[in-house]
């Protein structure tokens, strides 16, 4: 909870206009719709991220905003998510405690 509490923080600081923003020092996943009718600069969008998150790992979906929580999208965000828990949970677990 800690660690979704100071991506929120940074993400809030960033959306207000604060540019000091710290680094997160952890590694971060980022869920990143790929629509092709979305105009939005992806890979732009994911560079900003890693101002702030230098480790961040952005994982393309080819599906919208609205469509991404809705059947059968959703069985892929969360098979994504369970396989980041599963590739990554000890790494994460001694970065949190040690």
């Amino acid at each position: 909870m800690i660690v979704i509490t100071r991506l929120y923080n940074h993400h809030r600081l960033l959306l207000t206009g604060i540019t000091k923003v710290p680094h997160f020092s952890g590694r971060a996943w980022l869920i990143q719709v790929r629509d092709k009718e979305y105009t939005f600069d992806i890979e732009r969008a994911a560079e900003a991220w890693r101002q702030v998150i230098p480790q961040l790992v952005a994982l393309p979906i080819s599906v919208n905003h609205w469509s991404l929580m809705d059947p059968p999208h959703v069985q892929k965000v969360a098979l994504m998510v369970e396989n980041i828990i599963v590739e990554h949970c000890q790494e994460m677990v001694e970065e949190v405690c040690i």
